[in-house]
């Protein structure tokens, strides 16, 4: 409001586009949550899914560590 009365619309604007955003995103959370509390499919996989890339991300890390430490 102080912004809209000092001129700055398009601040303004932009600030209500964010405000939008955000609320539409905590919405979404919110849903994606309580999916995963009723242990919907699609949540279940996603979290597998993370949990395998990270498994062998930090197995890709490792062997890079253990390559790093045998050339010293």
């Amino acid at each position: 409001q102080s912004r809209t009365q000092a001129g700055l619309s398009d601040i303004v604007e932009l600030l209500k586009s964010k405000k939008e955003t955000y609320i539409k995103h905590l919405a979404e959370i919110s849903k994606m949550k309580k999916d995963l509390e009723n242990e919907e499919l699609y949540m279940t996989g996603i979290f597998k899914s993370y949990e395998v890339g990270f498994t062998r991300g930090l197995a890709s890390l490792s062997l890079h560590n253990l390559r790093i430490d045998s050339t010293l």
